[in-house]
């Protein structure tokens, strides 16, 4: 049995998570082979996962092979849950970015009796890039509804702030796994990422006071 959480919440939840844990894999001087390869199995050397600088695992292998179902059995404490987290948080850096990851979290025996969702309404409400969307999609209707140029303006320059924020995450976990000529290069995009992330949360401060972007057609 499964728990969901409203998109909102969803976010939160893997913002707490990445602000304590630590989950990391080897780093490979080659671009292709850490997160952009199309196969389907997954076989990452040096695994290392810390929550608040308590390792939990260190310098293990991370091999699924594609079509296995796999089953973690182990005391509490030991990283079973942490480990599925970082893997379907998209906190695991190296893990492959082509394989779309999942984390349901299951129900406590007091909850079964009210829970009413479907198993597929279950593994979207946990889709955590569907769920800034759906987000995204509400902040833009509800300043469409106010039709004011400060709300379509102020709406607007959130959802760019958003976007360049995940940008950044994303930028600063190639720079992570990178090394050599290919790390300087990642390097200088996530601090580049970094700042224009930066830059546009000072413009949404101001947001009211700059021009209105208007969608193209």
């Amino acid at each position: 049995m499964t728990t969901t959480k409203s998109h909102s919440n969803a976010a939160a939840e893997k913002d707490d998570f990445w602000s304590s844990v630590s989950a990391i894999s080897q780093a490979s001087r080659f671009h292709k082979e850490s997160t952009e390869n199309q196969s389907k199995d997954v076989d990452l050397p040096g695994v290392n996962l810390a929550v608040n600088s308590v390792d939990l695992l260190v310098d293990s292998r991370l091999l699924l092979k594609a079509g296995t179902h796999y089953g973690l059995v182990g005391r509490n404490g030991i990283g079973k849950s942490t480990l599925l987290k970082s893997i379907g948080f998209g906190k695991l850096i190296g893990f492959p970015r082509n394989i779309s990851t999942l984390y349901i979290e299951q129900l406590q025996e007091s909850e079964t009796q009210t829970f009413s969702r479907t198993v597929f309404e279950t593994v979207l409400s946990v889709n955590v890039q569907r769920c800034a969307l759906m987000d995204r999609i509400s902040l833009l209707e509800e300043a469409l509804d106010i039709n004011t140029p400060a709300a379509l303006n102020k709406a607007a320059y959130s959802v760019i702030s958003q976007q360049a924020n995940e940008q950044a995450e994303l930028d600063n976990q190639d720079a992570i796994k990178r090394s050599g000529k290919r790390g300087m290069e990642a390097r200088n995009k996530a601090l580049q990422s970094e700042a224009n992330a930066v830059a546009i949360s000072e413009q949404l401060a101001n947001a009211e006071a700059l021009p209105t972007i208007e969608a193209s057609a």
